[in-house]
C-alpha cells in the first residue's frame, strides 16, 4: 500500500463508490439512488485536494479529503444536482447538502471533510496511515492544526482520531433530527500539528 496526494480522473469512479458506501446512510436521506449520488459526488470532487491509499494494483482503498483556506476537496454545485433531478427536487436536496459541505478552514488549519476506507480494508491501519501522512504533509507546510468531525455512532473512528492526538472540542447534539441518518450527535475534534 502507498499513500499519494492527488490522483488522475480515472480514479474518480473508485473514489465516489468508496464515499457513497461509507456515507450512504447520510446520503440516502436526500439522494436515494446510488448512481445519481455517485454522479453528484464525482462532479463535486477536486481530486488534487485528496490523499489516497492505493493497493498493490493501484486501486483506491482509502480517501481523505481536506479543506484549507484556499482549496477544498468537495464542493457541491447546484448544477451537479440539477443534472440528476428536476429544478424543484434540486432545490429541496441542495440546501441541506450544501449546509453540510460548507465547512471552512482558518488560515493555519486544515479541515478533514471526508474520510473513508473501502469495505473489506477497514481495521488494517489504512486510516492511520492516511492520518499520519497528512499530518506530516501539512505540518511541513506550516499548518498548525487539523480539524474534523465524527458522528457519535462511529466509535471506532473516534478512538482512532484520539489515538492520533485529536481531542474533542465540543459535541453538538441533534437528537431525532439526524437519527434517520444513523447518529444523534457530532464530535468536533482538533489536533495540534
Amino acid at each position: 500500500m502507498r499513500i499519494v496526494k492527488g490522483v488522475n480522473n480515472e480514479k474518480i469512479n473508485q473514489i465516489s463508490d468508496i464515499l457513497y458506501d461509507s456515507f450512504k446512510n447520510k446520503l440516502n436521506i436526500f439522494i436515494d439512488d446510488k448512481n445519481k449520488a455517485c454522479n453528484i459526488i464525482k462532479k463535486s470532487i477536486n481530486s488534487n485536494m485528496g490523499f489516497y491509499a492505493l493497493d498493490d494494483n493501484d486501486e483506491v482503498i482509502g480517501v481523505l479529503g481536506t479543506v484549507t483556506n484556499a482549496n477544498r476537496f468537495y464542493k457541491l454545485r447546484f448544477k451537479s444536482i440539477l443534472e440528476e433531478y428536476s429544478f424543484v427536487k434540486t432545490l429541496i436536496k441542495y440546501i441541506p447538502l450544501k449546509i453540510e459541505s460548507m465547512t471552512k478552514a482558518k488560515k493555519n488549519e486544515v479541515y478533514i471533510n471526508l474520510f473513508a476506507v473501502k469495505k473489506g480494508y477497514r481495521g488494517r491501519g489504512i486510516g492511520s496511515e492516511l492520518l499520519s501522512n497528512i499530518s506530516n504533509h501539512f505540518k511541513e507546510r506550516g499548518y498548525k492544526y487539523l480539524r474534523l468531525t465524527v458522528i457519535n455512532t462511529n466509535k471506532g473512528a473516534k478512538k482512532m482520531y484520539e489515538k492520533h492526538g485529536f481531542n474533542v472540542e465540543k459535541e453538538i447534539k441533534y437528537g431525532f433530527l439526524t437519527k434517520k441518518a444513523g447518529f444523534t450527535s457530532v464530535f468536533h475534534m482538533r489536533k495540534k500539528l
